[in-house]
């Protein structure tokens, strides 16, 4: 599997800290990854991004992409993803809550803040990656298949800069 983000840079931008495990955030990479990145860039484009990334062949659009855009989206979007999941573990008995002798468990309504807090950072991320990519869609040839080519903007009252993606 192909992470955009390392666990490095999760604790240095955000406010997971040391104490968490890689194993109890990086399936949370994975869907942030496949669920909400994916479905902003289209398939294409992030297979060509995810390839380009591995390989270290990224031009230097695409790793000013990843780098100011891409990867703030995934954060984020983990962060948001793994809350709910850092609290408990599924065990053989069921789902038992994390505790430590001198914690205090969050309660319900702590935990939801904190987490639509950060789904509130991840879709400004996600608005902000939308918006660049739309206002350089011409950087990005593999993008520029996302949108729908029967489209002509010319016979349109409304002329907007911004590509239309359709999933």
């Amino acid at each position: 599997m192909i992470y955009l983000i390392s666990q490095a840079y999760i604790r240095e931008n955000s406010p997971v800290t040391e104490n968490v495990q890689e194993k109890d955030l990086f399936p949370h990479v994975i869907a942030a990854q496949s669920n909400y990145t994916q479905k902003l860039l289209g398939s294409n484009f992030y297979d060509e991004i995810l390839l380009s990334f591995s390989a270290q062949t990224l031009n230097a659009d695409e790793i000013a992409l990843v780098e100011n855009y891409i990867k703030p989206q995934v954060m984020w979007r983990t962060v948001s993803l793994a809350l709910p999941w850092m609290a408990n573990n599924l065990r053989g008995k069921g789902v038992l809550r994390n505790t430590d002798e001198n914690a205090v468990v969050s309660s319900f309504q702590e935990l939801n803040y904190l987490r639509n807090e950060a789904q509130n950072r991840a879709e400004f991320q996600e608005q902000l990656l939308f918006d660049y990519l739309a206002k350089n869609v011409e950087l990005f040839p593999g993008y520029k298949t996302q949108i729908d080519p029967l489209i002509d903007k010319s016979e349109d009252n409304n002329q907007y800069d911004n590509g239309i993606i359709f999933y």
